[in-house]
């Protein structure tokens, strides 16, 4: 059992469960993550976690946040 969440912690795609696996700032990040892609025109389908890899990076070469004054800010 312990092997297990060890190799799923290690080996997920999900990127805030890293810092913060199951707890409530987990999900205040991903709701943020969801403003932050829809603010920059990617909407991201609603089965799949905002803080999934291949979403995150989908987000970097298509998403439309190329010399917008807002993507300096933080989130």
């Amino acid at each position: 059992m312990w092997i297990h969440l060890i190799l799923i912690k290690k080996t997920t795609l999900y990127m805030t469960f890293y810092k913060f696996e199951d707890a409530r700032e987990r999900g205040q990040m991903l709701a943020k993550l969801k403003v932050l892609y829809e603010m920059f025109g990617l909407l991201p389908d609603d089965a799949e976690l905002t803080d999934y890899l291949p979403l995150m990076l989908e987000f970097i070469d298509a998403g439309d946040w190329y010399m917008d004054e807002r993507s300096g800010e933080s989130i």
